[in-house]
């Protein structure tokens, strides 16, 4: 296997942490901006592998040293700011999600990169009933102000590609859930309070999302960085398949046996729900192209999960 240079924005959250443990397993290697603030935890034991790099990609200018002086061949572009129901400061959004993509390709655009790998979101979409799911061609409606600020990135994305000729692909993820992922979220909550055996509340029960296994996005996101010819193109992830929080938590309760209550309620829905957002993702564009399909299904991605969880749930703490 060819060993490659690779730039990561975003790499001690969720997504991208999860990358590069799988890129690391890769023997890549991997250089990741970070803030000051960047919480380490994810990658603490991987730490002395790679190369960090202390930049704040809303403030930099166009010609930026630090990834000038990297040169990576490869960019994962996974900063992002307003998918936690906490992370609600619109001007972060912006100043993540829109300044900081436009600052690092700008910069992108004076380099040599052979793929840039742009993370979107369903969240760029809105709402949709019937049973065809999102597919990439359909009009952007977000409902929520992240999603407006993560379909800007979109089509930032999309002008540097025409104009600038960078090699840009844009991956939408639906909901990824599984290792390293935040408390607060659904999955790892449940996964605390089955292992802990305690109560747990439990908001929006007949809310749906396509839930996705992250080691499925991983395998998107590393197929969309090699596959030829895909610049300019953008592909949902997900399973194609809406599954209920209610749902959710049933299959977990069975598989684990857990016997503690847990109190579903429709209080505290977020804005997302409460305008109706909802729809799955059509993913035979991937399957046709990027020859890239979910090897895990819900069952086996939250058995996973709890596996997981069960290992290094000393890790937050």
């Amino acid at each position: 296997m060819m060993k490659r240079k690779i730039l990561i924005t975003g790499g001690t959250g969720f997504i991208g942490a999860n990358l590069t443990h799988m890129l690391l397993r890769e023997k890549h290697e991997i250089h990741l901006l970070i803030k000051k603030s960047s919480n380490m935890w994810r990658l603490k034991n991987v730490q002395k592998k790679i190369k960090f790099h202390e930049l704040d990609l809303s403030n930099i200018s166009k010609d930026n040293k630090i990834i000038k002086k990297i040169n990576p061949e490869i960019v994962f572009h996974c900063a992002a700011y307003g998918i936690n129901s906490k992370e609600n400061n619109y001007s972060k959004m912006i100043k993540t999600n829109v300044q900081g993509t436009l600052n690092l390709f700008s910069t992108l655009s004076n380099l040599n990169v052979k793929r840039i790998v742009n993370i979107g979101s369903v969240f760029e979409y809105g709402a949709k009933s019937g049973h065809q799911g999102f597919l990439e061609t359909d009009s952007l409606n977000p409902l929520t102000f992240y999603g407006i600020t993560k379909s800007t990135q979109t089509n930032i994305a999309q002008y540097f590609f025409k104009y600038r000729s960078l090699p840009i692909t844009t991956l939408r993820l639906f909901t990824p859930f599984g290792k390293f992922e935040n408390k607060g979220r659904l999955v790892s909550d449940l996964m605390f309070a089955i292992i802990n055996n305690k109560k747990l509340d439990i908001s929006s029960p007949k809310s749906v999302r396509d839930f996705i296994f992250i080691d499925d996005v991983i395998d998107a996101m590393i197929k969309a960085s090699k596959i030829p010819n895909i610049e300019g193109e953008i592909f949902n992830i997900g399973t194609g398949k809406l599954n209920s929080v209610k749902k959710i938590v049933e299959i977990c309760k069975n598989f684990t046996n857990f016997s503690k209550d847990i109190f579903l309620s429709e209080t505290h829905k977020r804005d997302y729900d409460k305008k109706g957002g909802k729809g799955f993702a059509n993913i035979q564009k991937a399957k046709n192209t990027l020859h890239w399909k979910p090897k895990n299904s819900i069952e086996q991605g939250l058995k996973k999960s709890y596996q997981w969880h069960q290992k290094n749930h000393s890790m937050y703490n």
